[in-house]
């Protein structure tokens, strides 16, 4: 990090950081802030990206460098592992499956939920992602965004999943988050071009990777005084 972080700045290029959802949790504006001090004279900019876009808005060029979930592989891109935390489902509060929000639930109790769709042009990596690989049920409504799903899901119009940080980030009137006890843990990744040699991502991607790995041993510090929190009570993944 401090190798990239002291290399002399290339010619001035706006480096542009795709943010799904809110990205990689905390990881994502700690990296975007230390970038801004060790290169203050580079312009950023930071672009929204949906469901469908987070192999394509780098393929396209439309981003350097993306924040995104789950991990996946593709040819012509790399990516770095950020966050790994437990999966959550998103139900109406008037769900009874809302009463588990503080206990959590099993993959059986929620396969079957009515999700919300995707559409046809989604990855399959997110698609797999969002239906936890094998659930069918699909809500009338389709969504692009987190704001999307958790609209549909107060409205008692279908469900929707995510990672345990969602809980922090998107507190919404009119739903609740459960945890799923025993689906494997779900990653975001920073996501970026294989040949893209420009100076700036490979000082971003070393920033960001060296803050995601303090904040996942940070955070597990936490967990180890604190014991197995669940989101009935102070949120928390295992590693941010």
């Amino acid at each position: 990090m401090a190798e990239a972080a002291l290399a002399p700045p290339a010619a001035a290029r706006t480096l542009r950081v795709g943010i799904m959802g809110h990205g990689s949790a905390e990881v994502t504006p700690a990296a975007v802030n230390a970038f801004r001090r060790a290169r203050s004279e580079v312009p950023l900019e930071l672009v929204q990206l949906n469901f469908t876009e987070h192999l394509s808005a780098l393929r396209e060029d439309r981003v350097d460098v993306a924040f995104v979930r789950p991990a996946f592989e593709a040819e012509g891109l790399e990516v770095d592992i950020l966050t790994a935390e437990q999966r959550i489902v998103a139900v109406p509060a008037r769900s009874r499956l809302a009463e588990a929000a503080g206990t959590g639930v099993h993959l059986a109790d929620v396969i079957d939920l009515p999700y919300l769709q995707l559409p046809r042009h989604t990855p399959r990596d997110f698609t797999d992602y969002l239906y936890f690989e094998s659930g069918e049920r699909r809500a009338p409504d389709y969504a692009l965004t987190p704001q999307d799903i958790l609209t549909s899901v107060a409205a008692g119009r279908g469900a929707g999943s995510g990672l345990a940080s969602f809980a922090r980030y998107y507190p919404w009137p009119g739903t609740r988050y459960v945890p799923v006890l025993d689906t494997p843990r779900a990653h975001s990744v920073l996501a970026t071009r294989t040949t893209d040699t420009h100076p700036e991502v490979r000082v971003f991607r070393a920033l960001t990777v060296a803050l995601a790995r303090r904040h996942a041993a940070s955070s597990e510090k936490i967990l180890d005084g604190a014991g197995d929190l669940r989101l009935g009570g102070a949120p928390a993944s295992p590693h941010l």
